[in-house]
């Protein structure tokens, strides 16, 4: 993790955080980048492209891309096989003062309780060109369930709101919080049995923290005594 001021972007740090995480790999491994919308910016994806990195990432959807999705005729768009309401295409676009690259598009066209149609649109810039666009589009929605990490590190341990207006105060904070995220992880890995590697920091304090009970000694030793009927014993 890294703190950053409210008023910069996220894409600032995006290659400073790729670099960190590729340095945890193995030499020699064949990378695969999939990311949202802060890592689309020309300096990223250049960057990728000179180390070979194939990326899959969400682009933004500019007035001039838009214009140009809306223009393409219905036999560009391929439907889905297993939903009807969702059809891929692709185009090849460059933005201002950038290389030409290929954008995969999804479509979806939902009909709402009034009987109109919305269609909403889902653009993904890659240097794949062996993967339709469904297939790509597929593979980068996944991220690995990433939200629901970022979630937990968020909610799970109060790090949605900092609790000072200072900033290297709140950066300590963040850094604890940071500390405290990776201890669980390494308590429910190696000590709690293989059903709580899922669990959330909330399931935890519910079943093991916040629980009554007593500590007594007994031949030099310390015991904590629980009731027998607990839930989870």
């Amino acid at each position: 993790v890294h703190l950053q001021r409210g008023n910069v972007y996220a894409s600032k740090k995006a290659i400073w955080v790729l670099e960190k995480a590729l340095q945890l790999l193995p030499a020699g491994l064949r990378i695969r980048l999939r990311g949202d919308s802060a890592f689309y910016t020309h300096r990223l994806l250049q960057w990728c492209e000179e180390r070979q990195i194939i990326y899959a990432v969400t682009a933004d959807q500019t007035k001039k891309m838009r214009a140009l999705i809306e223009a393409l005729p219905e036999t560009d768009w391929t439907p889905d096989p297993e939903d009807q309401e969702l059809s891929y295409a692709e185009l090849r676009f460059a933005p201002y003062r950038q290389v030409e690259r290929r954008y995969c598009l999804k479509r979806a066209r939902l009909r709402q309780s009034d009987g109109t149609t919305k269609t909403s649109y889902h653009v993904v810039v890659t240097n794949d060109h062996q993967r339709r666009p469904r297939e790509i589009i597929h593979w980068q929605l996944e991220r690995c369930a990433m939200e629901n990490a970022i979630k937990e590190f968020k909610h799970g341990l109060s790090l949605d709101k900092f609790p000072s207006r200072k900033f290297h105060a709140n950066w300590a904070y963040f850094l604890i919080g940071q500390l405290a995220f990776n201890l669980v992880a390494w308590f429910k890995y190696l000590i709690l049995p293989e059903e709580y590697l899922t669990a959330t920091v909330k399931t935890l304090r519910h079943r093991l923290l916040n629980l009554a009970g007593k500590i007594i000694t007994k031949s030099r030793q310390f015991f904590l005594v629980i009731t027998e009927e607990y839930q989870f014993q």
